[in-house]
């Protein structure tokens, strides 16, 4: 058998200028989905296995379920060269705060500040109120990224997502 050859993220030019972040509408499904496909195959390739990946991936990234998103909650798209490459989504709740149900930045735009840029962007069109972040517990990206913003990790726990246990750490932030 022949091993794939490693895979070449080529960073491109990136500025303020030519990345926006806007509200997310429904005919960025398409676009949110390609994303989360490349973003996917970077961070969780080892992590998480493959058949709970597409049961994971068939569930929450549905059509159907991401038009909902959309339509219920805060659910920001940053935008380079008329592609999405990157994406946020906050949901308010009264006794929690907000949450955090998915933030990724595809891996060629990653360190640019983009992933902060969808943060602030979110927060601030939520309003107050303490925040917090599942993230799986092999994800270093992501608690680098969360320690970095200020969070800190509060819980330690094994979360079942159809029929698949995986270990989850929640970040908070006042």
């Amino acid at each position: 058998m022949i091993a794939a050859p490693p895979r070449r993220i080529v960073k491109i030019a990136v500025s303020d200028s030519n990345v926006s972040v806007r509200p997310a509408i429904v005919s960025d499904i398409h676009g949110i989905r390609a994303a989360l496909q490349e973003t996917w195959a970077d961070i969780y390739q080892g992590v998480i296995p493959g058949e709970m990946q597409a049961d994971l991936f068939q569930n929450w990234y549905s059509e159907d379920a991401l038009r909902a998103a959309i339509r219920d909650s805060t659910f920001l798209v940053a935008v380079a060269r008329r592609a999405i490459i990157g994406f946020i989504q906050l949901t308010a709740n009264r006794v929690e705060g907000h949450s955090i149900g998915r933030i990724y930045v595809v891996p060629s735009y990653e360190h640019y500040g983009i992933g902060t840029r969808l943060l602030e962007r979110a927060l601030r069109d939520a309003g107050p109120g303490s925040i917090r972040a599942i993230v799986e517990e092999r994800n270093e990206k992501a608690h680098r990224f969360y320690e970095r913003q200020g969070f800190t990790p509060v819980d330690k726990r094994v979360m079942n997502f159809f029929g698949h246990g995986l270990p989850v750490i929640t970040y908070k932030k006042p």
